[in-house]
C-alpha cells in the first residue's frame, strides 16, 4: 500500500476520513488510535474488532469516542481502485469483514462499494438504516424559517430569545477563519465539562487523549478554512457554543455545550437557529448534516431534512454465502443484544 494521501477530487465528502481527522488521530490512547489505510486513491480510518472470533475478524469505520461518520475518501476518478485499495489494504492486516459504519444510503460511494462487492463477487450486506436531520442549504433563511419551522414553534422560539434579550446584552459571534481558535475552544472544553457530560466523565475535556485529538484536528481544519464555531453570549458570559466541518459543499455540524443553568432560555436551542442561518447565508454550503441521533428532541425540529444513514457489512475476499449467513446472523443478534442492554440502562438511569 502507498502512504502518500490520495490528492485528487474526492467522490463524495467525506470529513472523517481527511488527514486532518486521521493525523490527529495520533494524539489517541494507543489503544484507541485507529488503523490508517492509505491507498493511490482512496483512505480512511478502521478499528479492530474481534466480535465474531470463529467467523473471521471485522474493523470497522467506526472508530474514536468522538464519531459521527464512516465514509472513506474515495478519488472521484478512481473510485472503484479506490476501494479495493482499501478492502485489500484490510485484507492484507487481517481483515475478513469490512464494516462501513453512518455512512449515506444513497451517494457515489455506496454505488461504488455496491459495484466493487459485484464485480469481485465479495458478499454484502447493509445492516442497519436510519434517518437524520439535515439541511437543504441551498434554500434562503426566509424559505427555512417559513416553510421547515411550524408557526407555533417560531412564536415560542421568538419568545424565548425575547425574554433571553430581558436579561443582558446578548449576541451571536462566528470566529472567522484567521481568528484566534484557542480561546473558542478552550471555552467550549469548560463549558461541556461544567455539564451533564463532565458529571458523567464523557466530556472531551475528561480525556487527555481525547483532548489532544479535538485540539489538532480542529486547529488543522482552521488552518485550511474548514472549521466553523458559533457561540452565544449575554454581555461577558458564554451561554452556548458550537462548531462544525466543512468538507466540499458539505457541512456536519460536531458538538454543542451550553449553560445548563440557563435552561429556561434553550440557549443551545437558540444558538443553533442562529447557526443555521449563518450557514444558510453561506454561499460555500449547499447541504449540512446534523451528525445527530435519530428522532433528536432538539435538531429535529430545526431541519426538516433527513439523510438516510446505513451500517453495511462487506467481505474482504469471496466466501461461501453459508460462512456470511453466520456472519450477518451474529451481528444481527449482537445488535439486538446491544438494543436491549442500551433499553435496559437508560431504564435503570431514569
Amino acid at each position: 500500500m502507498n502512504c502518500a494521501p490520495a490528492t485528487s477530487a474526492s467522490l463524495q465528502p467525506a470529513i472523517a476520513a481527511d488527514d486532518c481527522w486521521l493525523d490527529a488521530s495520533r494524539e489517541l490512547a494507543q489503544c484507541d488510535q485507529p488503523l490508517i489505510v492509505r491507498g493511490d486513491h482512496g483512505q480512511c480510518g478502521f478499528s479492530r474488532d474481534w466480535r465474531f472470533p470463529l467467523l473471521g475478524e471485522v474493523f470497522s469505520s467506526r472508530w474514536g469516542a468522538f464519531f459521527f461518520l464512516g465514509l472513506p475518501r474515495l478519488d472521484a476518478a478512481h473510485a472503484q481502485e479506490g476501494a479495493r485499495d482499501l478492502l485489500l489494504g484490510l485484507r492484507h492486516a487481517g481483515a475478513a469483514v469490512a464494516e462501513f459504519a453512518a455512512v449515506p444510503a444513497h451517494g457515489p460511494v455506496m454505488r461504488t462499494l455496491h459495484d466493487v462487492a459485484r464485480r469481485e463477487n465479495l458478499p454484502m450486506s447493509v445492516m442497519a438504516r436510519w434517518r437524520r436531520a439535515a439541511l437543504d442549504a441551498t434554500q434562503s433563511v426566509e424559505q427555512w424559517w417559513g416553510a421547515d419551522v411550524s408557526r407555533k414553534r417560531r412564536k415560542e422560539w421568538k419568545r424565548l430569545k425575547r425574554k433571553l434579550d430581558e436579561t443582558g446584552d446578548v449576541r451571536f459571534e462566528t470566529l472567522r477563519r484567521g481568528g484566534d481558535l484557542a480561546p473558542w475552544l478552550n471555552d467550549f472544553l469548560k463549558l461541556e465539562q461544567a455539564g451533564w457530560k463532565g458529571k458523567r466523565g464523557t466530556a472531551i475535556a475528561c480525556d487527555r487523549h481525547q483532548t489532544a485529538f479535538v485540539k489538532q484536528a480542529l486547529a488543522c481544519f482552521h488552518r485550511q478554512g474548514q472549521l466553523r464555531f458559533w457561540r452565544l453570549m449575554r454581555d461577558d458570559a458564554l451561554l452556548a457554543t458550537m462548531f462544525g466541518f466543512i468538507d466540499g459543499a458539505t457541512l456536519w455540524l460536531g458538538k454543542i455545550a451550553y449553560d445548563e443553568t440557563e435552561g429556561k432560555y434553550s440557549p443551545g436551542l437558540l444558538l443553533t437557529i442562529e447557526a443555521t442561518r449563518d450557514i444558510l447565508a453561506d454561499p460555500a454550503v449547499s447541504f449540512a448534516d446534523s451528525a445527530a441521533d435519530p428522532d433528536h428532541p432538539m435538531i429535529d425540529h430545526v431541519w426538516k431534512q433527513r439523510l438516510e444513514m446505513a451500517d453495511v457489512l462487506i467481505a474482504t475476499r469471496p466466501m461461501r454465502a453459508a460462512r456470511w449467513r453466520a456472519i450477518v446472523a451474529a451481528e444481527l443478534l449482537r445488535r439486538a443484544a446491544r438494543a436491549r442492554a442500551k433499553r435496559l440502562y437508560h431504564a435503570l438511569r431514569a
